[in-house]
């Protein structure tokens, strides 16, 4: 993000006549070292235009994963495991390319889930309480985010030490 941020923030910068972080902060990268911490910002990006009111359906969602797989899918596709829609990894061996375990079917239903535990509707809210919790880590502005021994093991292969206890896995 860095690589990315800073070219554009100078020409805004100069464009503008002014100095500074030209993104105030806003955007943060971190390391998502567990598919548990991957699924999370999934639901956090899957769910932002139906938070924000934009989209009262999933279906209607058009700028996230979400509202591809579910214009694209086959009843088939329901059953199967969670690929990347696009991961530039193709021909890769990195493990981020392999299919997450969790199939479209009930990664549709922990994201409807998601949706009536925020509104109050939920008849289930033992089921989301632990990925409310992930989703909600996502909000804090950190490196990286997974359970307490990916955490050390990240930090220590860069020479960083970790400032607070994470959220249990």
């Amino acid at each position: 993000m860095k690589h990315l941020k800073q070219p554009i923030a100078r020409r805004a910068n100069l464009e503008d006549g002014c100095e500074g972080h030209f993104f105030e902060q806003r955007f943060y990268s971190g390391a998502l070292l567990s598919e548990e911490a991957l699924l999370a910002a999934m639901v956090y990006v899957d769910l932002n235009p139906v938070r924000a009111g934009e989209v009262r359906e999933l279906i209607d969602c058009r700028d996230t994963s979400i509202g591809e797989r579910l214009q694209e899918h086959s009843e088939a596709a329901l059953e199967e495991y969670l690929a990347p829609v696009a991961s530039g990894l193709e021909g890769s061996t990195n493990e981020a390319a392999a299919p997450l375990n969790i199939t479209l079917r009930a990664y549709i239903q922990l994201l409807l889930d998601m949706i009536a535990a925020e509104t109050g509707t939920s008849d289930r809210p033992d089921r989301v309480a632990r990925w409310a919790a992930w989703v909600t880590s996502l909000r804090k502005r950190q490196r990286a985010y997974g359970s307490k021994e990916q955490l050390q093991n990240w930090t220590a292969a860069r020479a960083m030490r970790l400032r607070e206890t994470p959220l249990p896995a």
